[in-house]
């Protein structure tokens, strides 16, 4: 995917919200959580709620909840993809600085990763290696736990070793979370049944925006650090 085609990629709701029609909407959150009636999920309820989007009138409904998530996590797929392309095992393994989250071969070739103890900024920026293998260790886990048997634990997600499998490791799993997503009711979204990892008694619809929203960031942690390793002189 080039710069063009991920700039052509349709963004979810609020960044096409001009500053004032986003006060109107947390507004209108507001509203709703203070209401008798509100759900447990606030989120659920604020789209029922009716406002202006580039002049045109829109009412969300339960039924457009996952619409939305799926398509907040179409971009942030684009974004990752767009870091991912040309992505060599050279940029991976490099490291920013000598401390920061990493993984290690093992004697037996597998490559496991650092548990940092501690997330201050002093931990040190983590390698993109470690950011790829976080990226699988938190999506495995929310599928596991939240259409599995719920008994995968971090000691058993290693890196894959090179990029080229990491790549087929995110589509893997890019697939697997979109078929277990595809059935979804809008009752199964706001019921807590699934919500496992790496939260408990909220909405699952919760965990689907958590996931969304951790995949962004971690994307765009993948693009700072290859600013960084394309731009160094060492």
């Amino acid at each position: 995917m080039n710069r063009t085609e991920f700039e052509r990629i349709e963004i979810p709701l609020f960044p096409l919200l001009p500053p004032v029609h986003i006060r109107r909407f947390w507004t209108s959150v507001l509203c709703v959580s203070n209401s008798r009636v509100a759900p447990k999920s606030v989120a659920l309820q604020s789209y029922r709620r009716s406002f202006i989007l580039r002049g045109m009138s829109t009412t969300f409904h339960d039924a457009d909840l996952l619409r939305v998530l799926n398509r907040q996590f179409d971009t942030a797929w684009a974004l990752t993809q767009y870091h991912l392309n040309g992505l060599t095992t050279e940029e991976c393994l490099w490291r920013p600085r000598n401390v920061g989250p990493h993984v290690r071969q093992q004697p037996d070739g597998r490559w496991t990763a650092d548990w940092p103890e501690r997330e201050d900024y002093a931990a040190g920026p983590p390698s993109i290696a470690w950011i790829t293998w976080h990226i699988g260790f938190w999506w495995s886990m929310v599928l596991d736990h939240s259409f599995g048997p719920a008994q995968l634990t971090k000691d058993e997600i290693f890196w894959p070793g090179n990029a080229d499998d990491v790549r087929a490791w995110f589509e893997r799993l890019r697939q697997e979370w979109q078929t277990a997503l595809k059935p979804l009711t809008p009752a199964d979204l706001v019921s807590s049944g699934r919500t496992r990892w790496p939260m408990r008694d909220r909405p699952f619809a919760d965990v689907i925006a958590w996931l969304n929203v951790e995949f962004m960031k971690n994307a765009a942690e993948i693009g700072y650090v290859r600013f960084l390793s394309a731009t160094r002189t060492d």
